[in-house]
């Protein structure tokens, strides 16, 4: 194989932000299956505004299947009540029946950014929904 000419040296690692209040805002959204393929979600890639520098959030809209609300009706509400927070934080459009995801991107919020650890310890930001008033 021949030398791959690449920016390697311009990759580092981003910063992890400290928890706290920022201003953010969807970058892109991707639909499809959860990990075990049994329920659609979509994930939101989310960037914190004013600092390139800082690491990006991923969050996931899980949407409950029909199974979910058939087996465990409580676990169906709460994913629906998580995402129903999620889209009201970020001022994006939904009715009783559901909600458009081209809608996400582009849409922003003002919220709390937590730090959760990973499988291999290391801080990653999540976003925090505030309760619905």
């Amino acid at each position: 194989m021949a030398f791959i000419k690449s920016r390697l040296g311009d990759a580092v690692e981003p910063t992890t932000p400290p928890e706290g209040n920022y201003d953010l805002r969807i970058v892109t959204k991707e639909a499809g299956r959860n990990k075990a393929g049994t329920r659609d979600q979509v994930r939101c890639y989310i960037v914190i505004e004013g600092d390139d520098d800082y690491m990006g959030i991923n969050h996931w809209l899980t949407i409950p299947s029909e199974e979910d609300w058939q087996e465990e009706p409580d676990k169906a509400k709460r994913m629906e009540l998580a995402n129903r927070r999620f889209l009201t934080m970020f001022g994006v459009q939904y009715t009783a029946e559901g909600f458009d995801d081209d809608d996400l991107p582009g849409a922003t919020a003002h919220g709390l950014v937590k730090l959760d650890a990973g499988d291999d310890g290391t801080p990653y930001p999540r976003v925090v929904p505030p309760r619905i008033d």
